[in-house]
């Protein structure tokens, strides 16, 4: 699963989108008939419900949810929610003229219909540079207008930004020249009816569409098209104004490709009589995602968690949460957050005893090279290895894999633990990083540290303190394969000196949490060891 985008998880190895097809980028209609036989194959067809629309509320005082299906009128009572609704609503930023827009999801998607025609495209991401690929062929010219400057995901290396097989208009506007343009506006331009025919995009600096102006331009179209420079210049010094004067801009569309957001809808106002409240969750500041804890559970709606793109929220654009090949890890971590929450459970390890220099390495580096959820949630999932120490001073550890950065950093939190993670280089990552570097490659164990590429990363933390002590980089391969002799060296080196101090320094801790009166007393009058 590491290298496949598109397939969920499941046991069942027949259930891999690879079989309904080869594409990189697939059509929708094949990953429609890939879900619905997912939900054939793994048994939860009689559990699914379709056309279905669910209000959720508090019950008031019990802490316990109050689940209401609109068409059918049928109430359950919960104390666990999993919302997996997704993004699905069309951000629709205030602005004015909104009426004149057509969106994404409701456009036209026969280019034959935009023949000869202008159009302005709303938004930069890869929806908007979809569409503008998709129409091109058959426009007179398009505008992609965003509030902010293009990023690009190979140099930002999420995949939420651009894409280069989206790139196609960018290089129509750079390389062509005279047709498609790619502008920067904020806040958006306003948009009034044209009078004669089509839309007028108001720039932020552009003069304000007051009646004066609107007759300005209207002079100005009174102009015969033959009309010689003379009686121009003579109509400008009467008073009239073209588009350009104006600082505006005719288009005959104008398409909306500004994303999507959570829909709150799903969470309406309590109802009093009822007993009930409302179970809204807390968003984040421009409200596309509710605000989550380590654990994907809301910060305000206990009992309230998140599955699917929704997820994202923790992650957004730091990894690859918001996609399929990115959530399904998180959602396989919530699993087992729910195990260890509400079943007693504990979360999935192996016991590395005696821990030794060899077997560390080979239990990371084995993650490394093979654990698909920390390579396609880089930086996010988190591989952790908790090490005590017998009264006789043998180290013991305890390694858990795929755990949400944050709860890692506070798992076992009175043990010493180190984390294993892959990220990329700091200086490696942004709009405005030369990713095409001469020196982008870093060859040598010395400087792994410099390493640009995805990479693993172990971290040690002290008991009692969520702060990195250390951090241990290993050197950088661009096909992720850390299993020759400059991988494997540095890191059992690496675990050797590491392994040989931490028994000094653990009974450091406990005879200074001794002194404290903070460590309980173990069998014979010792303390325990942590």
């Amino acid at each position: 699963m590491r290298h496949d985008w598109n397939s969920l998880l499941s046991d069942n190895q027949t259930l891999r989108f690879g079989r309904y097809s080869s594409k990189y980028f697939a059509p929708a209609g094949d990953m429609v008939r890939y879900m619905e036989d997912f939900v054939q194959g793994t048994g939860l067809a009689p559990h699914v419900r379709y056309n279905s629309s669910a209000a959720i509320r508090r019950k008031a005082g019990t802490g316990l949810f109050e689940i209401t299906v609109a068409e059918s009128g049928e109430v359950t009572t919960c104390r666990v929610v999993i919302s997996a609704g997704g993004l699905w609503k069309p951000h629709r930023p205030g602005m004015v003229g909104e009426e004149l827009v057509e969106e994404y999801q409701s456009m036209p998607v026969e280019p034959a219909g935009f023949t000869n025609q202008t159009v302005a495209i709303l938004g930069n991401g890869n929806s908007a540079l979809e569409t503008a690929n998709a129409l091109y062929n058959v426009t007179r010219q398009i505008h992609v207008i965003g509030r902010r400057p293009m990023r690009f995901s190979w140099q930002t290396h999420y995949v939420g930004d651009v894409r280069a097989v989206n790139s196609d208009h960018i290089d129509r506007y750079l390389l062509v020249g005279g047709t498609d343009t790619v502008m920067e506006m904020n806040p958006l331009p306003s948009l009034v009816k044209d009078p004669t025919r089509g839309i007028i995009l108001i720039p932020p600096w552009g003069s304000k569409p007051t009646a004066a102006n609107m007759e300005a331009l209207a002079a100005w179209k009174r102009l015969s098209p033959a009309a010689s420079l003379a009686d121009k210049i003579k109509a400008y010094h009467d008073g009239a104004r073209n588009y350009k004067d104006l600082g505006w801009m005719r288009v005959d569309r104008v398409l909306r490709c500004l994303g999507w957001r959570f829909d709150e809808t799903m969470f309406p106002d309590g109802d009093p009589e009822r007993g009930t409240e409302t179970a809204m969750p807390e968003l984040d500041a421009i409200g596309k995602y509710p605000v989550q804890t380590s654990t994907f559970e809301s910060v305000n709606q206990q009992g309230l968690y998140f599955s699917g793109t929704t997820t994202h929220g923790r992650d957004f654009r730091k990894s690859s949460g918001g996609f399929i090949h990115g959530f399904r890890y998180n959602a396989r971590a919530l699993d087992k957050w729910l195990q260890v929450r509400y079943h007693k459970e504990k979360w999935p390890s192996e016991l590395l005893s005696p821990l030794r220099p060899m077997l560390l390495a080979d239990r990371i580096l084995g993650s490394a090279n093979n654990g698909d959820g920390i390579y396609q949630m880089f930086g996010v999932l988190v591989d952790v290895v908790t090490i005590t120490m017998r009264s006789d001073g043998q180290l013991i550890g305890r390694h858990y894999k795929e755990m949400p950065r944050e709860l890692a950093e506070k798992f076992s939190v009175n043990s010493y633990r180190i984390t294993m993670d892959l990220r990329y280089g700091q200086n490696f990552t942004g709009p405005t990083f030369d990713v095409f570097s001469l020196h982008r490659v870093t060859n040598s164990p010395p400087d792994s540290h410099l390493s640009n590429f995805l990479h693993p990363v172990v971290q040690l933390f002290e008991p009692g303190s969520t702060e990195v002590v250390e951090s241990f980089h290993i050197l950088e391969d661009l096909r992720t394969d850390f299993t020759q002799s400059i991988h494997l060296r540095p890191t059992i080196a690496h675990f050797k000196t590491l392994l040989k101090r931490l028994p000094s320094l653990i009974q450091a801790h406990l005879t200074q949490k001794a002194g404290n009166g903070t460590c309980n007393s173990g069998a014979g009058g010792k303390c325990a060891v942590q």
